[in-house]
């Protein structure tokens, strides 16, 4: 019998946990890993380059990334455009690092715009 492959997309946290119960995987590891299978990435504008600088680190912490100007870590610039790169639970973790820090910078809104997406 030959190894074969297949690409998943799933669209929903529904279609994640059919396949992963096609596979026969157990109910609790389905609830821990539907929403992995999930990618998530979230542009946000106009931010302050001392709050995307926060939220790489915090993002690169927990295995996900922050894309943004390249001119923004050395403070060259006041602002830059970022994108969240992760999936679901990723960045649902991000939320919750960057809630110990909403009194900061603009994070009690950037926090906003992001559950939009969760």
């Amino acid at each position: 019998m030959s190894i074969k492959s297949s690409k998943l997309t799933p669209q929903n946290t529904s279609e994640a946990k059919n396949f992963l119960n096609e596979i026969g995987c157990s109910s609790a590891g389905i609830e821990v890993m539907a929403d992995k299978m999930l990618p998530l990435n979230i542009r946000l504008d106009n931010l302050l380059c001392g709050s995307v600088n926060i939220m790489k680190q915090e993002a690169l912490a927990i295995g996900m990334d922050v894309a943004a100007h390249k001119m923004c870590v050395c403070g060259k610039i006041e602002r830059s455009n970022a994108i969240l790169i992760g999936n679901r639970r990723k960045i649902a973790q991000l939320v919750e690092r960057l809630e110990k820090q909403k009194n900061y910078f603009e994070f009690a809104q950037i926090i906003g715009e992001i559950k939009k997406y969760l």
